[in-house]
């Protein structure tokens, strides 16, 4: 049992965390926890999933590394998944925009930690089998015709490709130092959102454009390897555009409820669908926390 000094706990959800001895699969926030819990139920019995905020100061993707640290020091194996976007906001751009998957394997500094090839961990729940189904049961108003759920997958591949157009605006800006809400573009049409991005970035910084022309050869690179089955290109954008611009936009394009993005938790559980990647990390790092327990 892993023994320490009440004091060392700086609130009762990291006591409770150090108490179980669980190995521990330390995620960005809460609602990625969430998530994992409904994914892999099944493996609740043999692993903590947890929040980095819950294990010390902070969260987000800055705060997994140290929190898999310091549970390794507690004598507690641990294994951190951040999200893509970690390369976005360190500006690695070759690598956040690299088309070899092997690439984002290599990418992470510490053994511990795994980055996830999607842009975010609710890029997971955009499943391509689950486009049709979703509208016909978040279509707001109520019911969904027969051509708005058999669209429903090639207007989410639309809507990827209208933010990859967006993305050396977004990303330079970004890298400058601007942020810009979720619902920013969110219903704006294609060829307002690439109007809109060159007559910005035509009055930015020499330095800022620099970068946007960088990215946006990235992106070109990209387009050019996109595979042609619709579903292949959805789950391949998945790894380059912004989750939750994407989900605001797909609320606007596809008329459905705020929110409906949780449906699709719903919808896998139903259905025992769970992201082949992340039960394979699971499955690698149970096996080598059993030989070091060995």
């Amino acid at each position: 049992m892993n023994v320490a000094e009440l004091e060392a706990f700086s609130s009762a959800d990291q006591f409770l965390a150090h108490a179980r001895g669980l190995p521990r699969v330390i995620l960005e926030g809460r609602s990625d926890v969430e998530l994992f819990k409904s994914w892999f139920e099944d493996l609740q019995s043999e692993f903590d999933f947890i929040a980095a905020e819950d294990l010390g100061r902070g969260g987000g993707c800055t705060a997994v590394q140290p929190a898999v640290r310091a549970s390794w020091d507690q004598d507690i194996p641990a294994l951190g998944i951040v999200d893509r976007d970690y390369l976005h906001r360190s500006h690695r751009w070759a690598l956040l925009f690299a088309a070899d998957p092997e690439a984002i394997a290599e990418a992470s500094e510490d053994p511990d930690v795994k980055i996830a090839s999607l842009w975010e961990i609710e890029a997971y729940l955009l499943a391509p089998e689950l486009m049709n189904l979703w509208v016909g049961v978040q279509r707001n108003p109520q019911p969904a015709t027969i051509r708005e759920r058999d669209t429903a997958l090639a207007r989410a591949v639309e809507e990827c490709e209208a933010l990859l157009d967006a993305t050396p605006f977004l990303s330079s800006g970004h890298a400058a130092g601007q942020s810009f809400v979720d619902r920013y573009f969110f219903s704006d049409k294609a060829d307002h959102i690439r109007q809109s991005c060159r007559v910005a970035l035509e009055a930015a910084s020499p330095e800022r454009q620099r970068l946007a022309e960088a990215i946006n050869a990235h992106v070109t690179d990209l387009r050019t390897a996109a595979p042609a089955d619709e579903a292949d290109r959805l789950l391949y954008y998945l790894r380059y555009v912004d989750t939750r611009r994407l989900l605001a936009r797909l609320e606007h394009r596809l008329g459905l409820n705020t929110d409906a993005h949780h449906a699709l938790a719903v919808l896998m559980k139903e259905r025992a669908l769970k992201p082949a990647e992340f039960l394979t990390m699971l499955q690698t790092a149970g096996e080598r926390f059993a030989d070091l327990a060995a």
